[in-house]
């Protein structure tokens, strides 16, 4: 078992050797974290969103903006 960015996106993908096949098989990685956007709305409010793609996050919120939170 090794890693390598085989397709050149930046990612480590991972290779396992089938010794009793002698085959090997290729695990890409093909998700990014999603892009995090913050955009003034016409109302003057904050609008923060994701790529739809991006599944299994959650938006984090904290009322008290001090350094210890």
């Amino acid at each position: 078992m090794t890693t390598a960015d085989l397709n050149g996106d930046g990612l480590l993908d991972l290779i396992v050797a089938n010794y009793g096949a002698g085959t090997l098989t290729v695990l890409t990685q093909t998700l990014l974290p999603p892009t995090l956007a913050v955009t003034l709305t016409a109302s003057n409010t904050l609008a923060i969103s994701w790529t739809a793609l991006a599944s299994g996050y959650t938006l984090q919120t904290n009322a008290n903006l001090t350094s210890a939170n």
